[in-house]
């Protein structure tokens, strides 16, 4: 998911804080967000990213160092 998808997120969920409409829904029709989405992230799942990187050999800082140095000893 890119940074404006997270971005917007976040911007629902907030807004779903201060309680202006009734609905979840509501929400995710206000922020383009899809509906599950918003709901799962209300109920503390974490995005995809997040929940596996437990998963993953490198860690996101050891992957940009890697990209960082593979970028400057390629030219």
């Amino acid at each position: 998911m890119d940074a404006s998808s997270e971005t917007s997120i976040y911007n629902a969920i907030t807004a779903y804080q201060t309680g202006k409409y009734t609905s979840i829904r509501k929400y995710a029709t206000a922020f383009g967000v899809a509906f599950t989405t918003l709901q799962n992230r209300l109920s503390g799942r974490p995005s995809r990213r997040t929940g596996h990187q437990h998963r993953q050999i490198l860690s996101p800082t050891e992957e940009r160092t890697l990209i960082v140095e593979e970028i400057r000893y390629s030219r």
